[in-house]
C-alpha cells in the first residue's frame, strides 16, 4: 500500500514537471517566431551551407555567452559594429568592396578628404619634411628616454639615503 502512494506519488511529480516542460517549450517556440518569423522554413536553407564557416577555437558555448554578456556593457554602437562586421564576413570580398564604397558618403566629408589623400603620393618635398619630423622626433624620445634613466638613478640614490633613517625609526617604534 505504501509502495502504491510512493509511486503514484512519483508519476505526479513526473506530470507536473512533463507539464512544466511543454509550457516552457510551448513558450520558446512563441518567442522564436515572434523574435525570427517563419524561422522553421529557411533554417534548413541551401544558402546557409554558401555562407563561410567559422571554427570556435575550442570555445565553448558559455564562453561565447560570457563573451556576449560583457559585450551587452559596451556601447550600442559597438555591438552594431560587431554585427556588421559579422554580416560583411559571410559577403565575398567584391560585394564587401561595393558596399564600401557606397558607405563612403556616409562617412564625414574631413574622413574621406583624408582617405583620399593617403591614397595619393607624396612629393618629394613632403616626403623629406616627413623624413625630417620623424628624426625629430626620434631625437625627442631619446632625449626623454635619457631624462627617465637619470631619474630612476636620483629615485634610486634618495632611497638608499633614506633607507638607513627608516630602519632607525623602525628599529626605535619596536
Amino acid at each position: 500500500m505504501q509502495r502504491q502512494r510512493n509511486y503514484e506519488q512519483d508519476l505526479q511529480e513526473a506530470e507536473e514537471e512533463n507539464l512544466s516542460a511543454k509550457t516552457a517549450i510551448r513558450t520558446q517556440h512563441r518567442e522564436l517566431e515572434n523574435w525570427y518569423p517563419g524561422f522553421a522554413h529557411y533554417q534548413d536553407s541551401f544558402v546557409k551551407n554558401l555562407l563561410p564557416q567559422t571554427e570556435h577555437n575550442g570555445s565553448t558555448a558559455k564562453a561565447m555567452f560570457k563573451e556576449s554578456a560583457v559585450a551587452e556593457d559596451a556601447a550600442p554602437e559597438v555591438a552594431m559594429a560587431e554585427d556588421f562586421k559579422r554580416l560583411l564576413a559571410a559577403l565575398p570580398p567584391d560585394k564587401r568592396k561595393v558596399i564600401g564604397k557606397d558607405l563612403m558618403g556616409l562617412i564625414d566629408g574631413d574622413e574621406v578628404q583624408r582617405m583620399q589623400q593617403d591614397d595619393v603620393p607624396l612629393s618629394l618635398e613632403d616626403q623629406q619634411q616627413e623624413i625630417e619630423e620623424i628624426e625629430r622626433l626620434q631625437g625627442e624620445l631619446q632625449k626623454q628616454e635619457e631624462r627617465i634613466k637619470k631619474l630612476k638613478l636620483e629615485i634610486a640614490q634618495i632611497e638608499t639615503e633614506n633607507l638607513p633613517n627608516e630602519l632607525d625609526n623602525l628599529a626605535n617604534e619596536q
